[in-house]
């Protein structure tokens, strides 16, 4: 943003002032800088330039556009205006992180299962040694937390890299982007990585806690 004289904006805008003095007191666009920044005063404000610049009202067509008159808006309406045009590009990245988070409690799931069934004997001696069923589960879910966090720093590790160049691409082809990381992200992604870490322990604890002692120290 720039404030620049009346003068300065129109030669920008291609208006020559100096051959034609009918667009000397033009301006196509204004910012003003509120004194109160509550957002009852702006949105005072925004009615009060609008009534002293449309007077009693904008002209609009038969289909209800806006036509003539000057458009009255505030920065963060402007703002999330163009951030709404991004609004696809979050939800298929959104839609493509469900899908992987979907993927990686199926796998972790199984992978959890597989070890209850090549760790019988193990659990077998547990039990008989006097482990409760929860106890047992807890060991199950701790090795689904220890690999959902394995996991964690791994996608944080080659995430990161790969973030910051498909941002610099997105910057190079479509618009400047800033790179920008929040810390709070990375914790709320590895909360979710617990919670699936959780429902993936669910059925392989559950299935150990459920298993008699006699048959599993068997031996065949």
């Amino acid at each position: 943003s720039a404030i620049v004289p009346t003068d300065t904006l129109n030669r920008l805008d291609g208006f020559q002032t100096s051959t034609n003095q009918n667009v000397s007191d033009l301006a196509s666009r204004i910012m003003i800088q509120a004194q109160h920044r509550s957002p009852q005063a702006v949105a005072q404000l925004v009615t009060d330039v609008d009534a002293a610049l449309n007077g009693g009202g904008p002209t609009v067509d038969n289909l209800g556009q806006k036509v003539g008159g000057a458009y009255v808006y505030t920065a963060a309406s402007e703002a999330l205006r163009h951030q709404r045009q991004w609004y696809i590009l979050y939800e298929l990245l959104y839609a493509v992180a469900l899908v992987i988070g979907a993927a990686g409690i199926l796998g972790l799931a199984n992978a959890l299962v597989t070890s209850v069934l090549e760790r019988r004997r193990e659990i077998g001696m547990l039990r008989a040694l006097g482990a409760s069923g929860w106890q047992v589960a807890v060991v199950f879910w701790t090795e689904g937390l220890t690999l959902g966090a394995i996991a964690w720093l791994v996608g944080a590790t080659v995430g990161v890299p790969l973030a910051i160049g498909f941002v610099r691409l997105l910057s190079q082809l479509v618009i400047p982007t800033p790179v920008v990381f929040d810390a709070v992200a990375f914790l709320v992604m590895l909360a979710a990585i617990g919670l699936i870490a959780t429902l993936a322990s669910v059925a392989p604890a559950a299935r150990a806690t459920r298993m008699r002692i006699a048959e599993i120290l068997r031996y065949e």
